[in-house]
């Protein structure tokens, strides 16, 4: 075994699938504190050795999700057979779907009119549920966000800031969340669920081949993908 291999195996992965998963973070609603949960993929992971202080945020989590195929292919061979790929935009809509006729969301993130636009889709998606307010991710005060969300009474929070800046944000501000029991970093979610990008075709999605979509449609994203493989390689090389 190595340093790197017990590291990853000592955080909190849910080994199971979609169904599972999203029961255990209902069943987060019942707690008394915050839950941080991580939807991982190669970029976190590799971001996480590289810096100590996402490395003890990654520790300290509450739940990891595999999200990218990278991420599952690593914990497969750190010994995870059963390890499948959960994409965190489907936890998320599943995990809205289960939970209980009142709970209360908030959005907080991505570009102007986005996380507010995301919130009126999904209100009309999920009419159980309480949408109480949305932030777009940029001109805020940590102080007064916290207090406005604690204000609306959220219990769960979902933050599109992007890797790693939502992880962080979460980490930092989530033991002043008052009733909030379930915070989840969504990347580029809003985008999607404010209609602004389209999720790419099922072929994609079931071949785990939404990397590639992702570089065609948006051909600018290629240097920073390239940089998420040269620093996840090592990672997984190490990995034992």
């Amino acid at each position: 075994m190595s340093e790197t291999g017990n590291f990853i195996r000592g955080l909190r992965w849910h080994i199971g699938d979609l169904d599972s998963a999203t029961s255990k973070i209902t069943n987060f609603l019942n707690d008394k504190k915050t839950n941080h949960i991580i939807t991982a993929n190669m970029e976190i992971l590799s971001m996480a050795f590289k810096s100590k202080e996402l490395k003890e945020l990654c520790a300290n989590a509450d739940m990891h999700i595999p999200d990218g195929i990278g991420a599952v292919k690593l914990l497969k061979k750190l010994g995870f057979s059963k390890t499948k790929r959960i994409p965190g935009i489907e936890l998320c809509l599943e995990a809205l779907k289960k939970m209980p006729e009142g709970t209360k969301i908030y959005l907080f993130g991505a570009r102007e009119g986005i996380a507010r636009k995301a919130l009126e889709n999904l209100s009309l998606q999920f009419l159980h549920l309480v949408f109480v307010g949305s932030h777009e991710g940029f001109g805020y005060e940590d102080s007064k966000l916290v207090k406005e969300i604690n204000n609306s009474g959220a219990q769960v929070l979902l933050v599109a800031l992007g890797v790693p800046k939502q992880e962080l944000w979460i980490a930092k501000n989530k033991g002043k969340l008052n009733d909030v029991r379930v915070a989840i970093g969504v990347g580029g979610s809003f985008d999607v669920w404010a209609g602004d990008v389209n999720r790419a075709p099922r072929f994609f999605q079931k071949t785990n081949l939404e990397w590639a979509w992702r570089i065609f449609s948006q051909p600018a994203r290629l240097p920073k993908f390239l940089m998420t493989i040269a620093g996840f390689l090592p990672v997984y090389l190490r990995a034992k």
